[in-house]
């Protein structure tokens, strides 16, 4: 059975009057917080308690992402932003900016393992999302694997200036905006495994 439609196909509903495209509304510019990688013992699934030197912890500050290339942190990740973004490209300018190394007394770190791929960046590890109940515990393993996106300063300003396709201001605003918009849409903050399992779409843990 064929059916005869009056379609025009010039026409669309959803089509802008505008005579000219418009851009897309920019994001707004990310946050990252400070983090260093510090030498800690950590229990195993097994229960059997370990010395990592690469667990992943939260520090005291927070800032934008333009700003977030003269932190200070002396440890060997001190020049990583990790990840699980384009409302500034110029380039940053200005001197070092001291950022408060003291850990958080935070439930939650990262333990780094293997490499699984490189990244325009950097690298992607293996990631372990690591709990504690109070500041004076020892870490312990979950069962929550995860992505840790480790790209260098120096790669993302070399990246800029070369206009690569891959922009990770970009990238981390529009996960900070979905994140944000599914706990706005709830009322309440979403565990980013069950926004990923309702919209496929990948969801940070962190940015530091």
């Amino acid at each position: 059975t064929m059916v005869n439609l009056n379609m025009n196909m010039n026409l669309n509903d959803d089509y802008s009057n505008h005579p000219s495209p418009l851009d897309p509304p920019t994001f707004l510019e990310p946050i990252l917080d400070s983090c260093m990688c510090i030498s800690s013992n950590v229990r195993d699934k097994h229960g059997a308690i370990k010395p990592y030197d690469t667990v992943l912890i939260k520090t005291m500050d927070s800032v934008p992402f333009s700003r977030a290339d003269r932190f200070i942190v002396d440890n060997e990740l001190a020049d990583m932003e990790i990840s699980s973004n384009s409302s500034s490209s110029s380039s940053i300018e200005g001197g070092i900016e001291d950022v408060d190394v003291r850990p958080q007394q935070s439930k939650c770190a990262y333990l780094i393992c293997d490499v699984r791929s490189d990244a325009i960046y950097g690298k992607v590890y293996h990631g372990i999302v690591l709990q504690r109940s109070r500041p004076t515990d020892v870490w312990q393993m979950t069962n929550e694997d995860c992505a840790i996106k480790a790209m260098t300063w120096d790669g993302i300003r070399e990246g800029r200036a070369s206009n690569q396709a891959e922009n990770p201001e970009d990238e981390i605003s529009a996960m900070q905006h979905l994140k944000q918009h599914l706990d706005n849409t709830r009322g309440r903050p979403i565990p980013a495994h069950d926004a990923m399992r309702e919209t496929n779409i990948i969801m940070p843990l962190d940015f530091l």
